[in-house]
């Protein structure tokens, strides 16, 4: 029901209108006859009708004169005036102040519930309207933090948005971001290794938003908003490119603090490089990204400055196959101390370029393979060292930070030396052997020398000359004679040859020379041994 107040000097006539118009019938409630404008005011001062109806000549304050007040004050209320002067000055100064109709006197009762009824149309409509744009309010102002947060992530987007679009944008967020110097910064939790943990990490991720977001607003110092479920965007804004610095760093240096002590979350922190105007904000935002990438160089949980990858190496002075050539030199001379330095100075070397993940893990992918490319041509290849570089490969890939990485690289290098080590020393025993059956099969040959079992095991003199004695604690020459010397005692103990016969048949063309040799073995002449041999 809508409300309605009558304005009259004449009694008569708002008792007429009172009594002959039914209100109620077109869904209004005269709330108010009233005599004069002054009591209008003061109605309207307690109680907003929705429709005044008012004659236009009235002493103090004629219709026209309550029209204007009513149009300065409450224009949401409808005006109709009644006059009885059909004057030209009237109607246009009605129309200036928005009167909805200017009836003339007499008006029939026809004519009022005609014009009821259509004000009751225009209020309907109007409370539609009102309604709808409530309605539309509601909804703006609800989802007002999201609109804000997608207005500030453009920012930073590839979508170009003109100067005015986006001061209109600052102004209906009411953001604090007056520039002209700018910086963005990075914030993301570093997730929890062990897995029944990863359950909080929803919660971390907004831990992080709700401290950054208290402690910029409190400071005035920029905009917080969430770029992903796990990555806080900040936007610092000052006056000049020494300010914007100044606070972006005690800021986040602020709230690493509070989010590392008091809430015990780790967390990574980039500072992008400052820029001016907020059109060139997206160009701190890249930095800030790119600086992300060297917590993986430089490890977890601490704040990273545009300004402390400056001097970058260049690429070309890692030269892999002289890193390559030395790490192999220390594997194969067995050198763990010396190639573990050397693997430190090669990760060190890699984390000073500032690499990008994915090309560290090519150099490191690039060493393997040609250490396992140097074991494919030697006996030293198996398939356990090709798990070990398999599993090296599929491990590096999920890791986050370099140090692992060298750790991984070390462990492997480790396990190549052992079992190149190992394997050689085995591979030695089974040469030596070798030998040793060639000499029992060949000691009968007084032509048999060096060269002969050398040949027979495709092997320089010198290496086998090396191999040899280190597994066996002798030399070819001691090993000869061992075996000579053993043949020829089994003889003399259990046949009746002749010394010199003896000697022919063990290898020796010269008994006497067979003799000094037998005696320096046994310690006795050949005739004394052999007599020891009968007496026993």
């Amino acid at each position: 029901m809508y409300k309605a107040v009558l304005v009259d000097d004449e009694v008569l006539i708002r008792d007429a209108i009172s009594k002959v118009i039914p209100f109620e019938q077109f869904g209004f409630e005269l709330i108010a006859a009233c005599q004069n404008a002054k009591e209008v005011v003061t109605l309207l001062e307690t109680d907003a009708p929705d429709l005044i109806i008012t004659d236009i000549c009235m002493p103090f304050m004629d219709g026209l004169e309550l029209s204007k007040y009513i149009y300065d004050n409450y224009p949401q209320i409808v005006v109709i005036i009644l006059s009885g002067y059909d004057d030209f000055d009237y109607a246009k100064q009605a129309v200036r102040y928005k009167v909805h109709d200017y009836l003339l006197k007499p008006i029939t009762a026809a004519e009022f519930s005609d014009i009821l009824e259509k004000v009751k149309k225009l209020l309907d409509k109007r409370n539609q309207e009102q309604k709808f744009i409530k309605k539309i309010k509601h909804t703006y102002d609800k989802n007002l933090p999201a609109l804000k947060e997608r207005f500030l992530s453009d920012l930073i987007s590839n979508s170009p948005m003109t100067t005015g679009y986006i001061s209109d944008k600052l102004e209906e967020f009411q953001t604090k971001l007056e520039g002209p110097y700018y910086a963005c910064a990075i914030l993301e939790p570093i997730p929890p290794i062990d897995m029944e943990a990863k359950s909080i990490d929803s919660l971390a991720s907004f831990s992080v938003f709700s401290a950054a977001k208290d402690i910029i607003y409190s400071i005035k110092a920029g905009e917080v908003f969430h770029k992903s479920p796990n990555k806080t965007i900040i936007y610092f804004s000052a006056y000049n490119i020494e300010q914007v610095i100044s606070l972006a760093k005690s800021s986040c240096f602020q709230i690493h603090n509070f989010i590392t002590g008091f809430l015990d979350i780790q967390l990574n922190i980039a500072i992008g490089k400052p820029v001016y105007s907020l059109h060139k904000l997206p160009l701190s935002y890249q930095n800030a990204c790119s600086i992300m990438e060297n917590f993986f160089l430089v490890g977890d949980n601490q704040i990273l400055l545009y300004s402390d990858f400056t001097d970058k190496l260049p690429d070309n002075t890692i030269n892999r196959t002289e890193w390559t050539n030395k790490i192999l030199d220390f594997i194969k001379t067995k050198k763990i101390p010396e190639l573990d330095f050397l693997l430190e100075q090669f990760i060190t070397t890699l984390r000073k370029n500032q690499l990008p993940k994915q090309k560290v893990i090519l150099y490191i992918q690039s060493i393997v393979m040609s250490i396992m490319n140097f074991l494919e041509n030697t006996v030293f290849y198996s398939d356990k060292l090709f798990f070990e570089e398999q599993l090296l490969f599929d491990k590096i890939s999920d890791m986050e930070h370099l140090s692992n990485m060298g750790e991984a690289l070390t462990t492997f290098c480790h396990s190549v030396t052992e079992a190149i080590h190992s394997d050689h020393e085995n591979y030695n025993k089974k040469q030596a052997q070798l030998a040793l059956d060639f000499i029992e099969q060949n000691y009968n040959n007084a032509d048999l020398s060096l060269s002969d079992i050398c040949s027979h095991l495709s092997m320089s003199t010198s290496r086998f000359s090396t191999m040899f004695k280190n597994s066996t604690s002798e030399t070819f020459i001691e090993a000869l004679t061992r075996i000579r010397m053993e043949h020829a005692k089994a003889l003399m103990k259990h046949t009746s040859l002749k010394s010199y016969e003896i000697a022919a048949r063990v290898g020796f063309t010269d008994p006497h020379y067979f003799s000094i040799a037998f005696k320096k073995y046994t310690k006795m002449t050949p005739t004394e041994y052999i007599k020891s041999q009968q007496e026993s």
